[in-house]
């Protein structure tokens, strides 16, 4: 992004021959325009610029949280210390001087399209890490809820040992119903107790 076609066109013979697809503008807005129609992974950009300079529309592209992932490299003539500190202040991640050596463009632009790269995974690993815990918590809170609607019937909570009425007597009671009293042989036949340390005796029928 440079207001001079000559410069845009030198950047695009240099990157052109690295297998880099180019966009150019001439202005900032226009830059703006181009980066909201379609977002690039890299943006050069001039700090001189006719109308919004480059430090305004590096400040508008890092406070878009859609653009403000996207590496910029500022490309200017100013050589100042405060020029550089202010474009980076901006928001720019590296600062080339005019004339831009092809080599350093070249290392510096591949650099930053790798660690683009290891971003944008990044990023696409947390949305879908975000999304499977989302269904996991709401699968979790269906359980919670049919759990809960099932411990609530008073049928399934018999079943748990939960209090309720039932036909059933309880075994011991129904165990003490039909053993006589001891001593007692008047009774049906049965096993009867006849007195610690002595032998069980068969009275009748057998009946367990």
């Amino acid at each position: 992004m440079d207001d001079e076609s000559t410069n845009r066109e030198l950047l695009e013979v240099m990157l052109s021959s690295e297998g880099h697809l180019l966009v150019s503008a001439a202005s900032g807005e226009e830059a703006l325009a181009v980066v909201a129609l379609e977002p690039p992974d890299v943006i050069l950009l001039d700090i001189m610029m006719p109308g919004m300079d480059g430090h305004k529309v590096a400040a508008k592209l890092k406070g878009n949280p859609a653009t403000k992932n996207i590496p910029i490299i500022m490309i200017t003539a100013l050589d100042s210390r405060y020029d550089r500190i202010l474009g980076l202040s901006a928001g720019a991640e590296e600062f080339l001087t005019k004339p831009v050596d092809r080599v350093e463009l070249c290392v510096r632009v591949r650099n930053l399209l790798r660690l683009k790269a290891y971003g944008d995974f990044y990023d696409k690993y947390s949305q879908t890490l975000e999304a499977e815990v989302s269904e996991r918590m709401r699968l979790i809170h269906l359980i919670v809820i049919v759990l809960l609607a099932a411990w609530a019937s008073p049928a399934v909570g018999q079943s748990h040992g939960r209090p309720g009425r039932t036909n059933q007597q309880p075994r011991s009671a129904a165990l003490v119903a039909r053993a006589p009293v001891a001593g007692d042989l008047s009774g049906t036949g049965g096993r009867v107790g006849l007195g610690p340390g002595q032998q069980y005796a068969d009275m009748g029928r057998h009946d367990v």
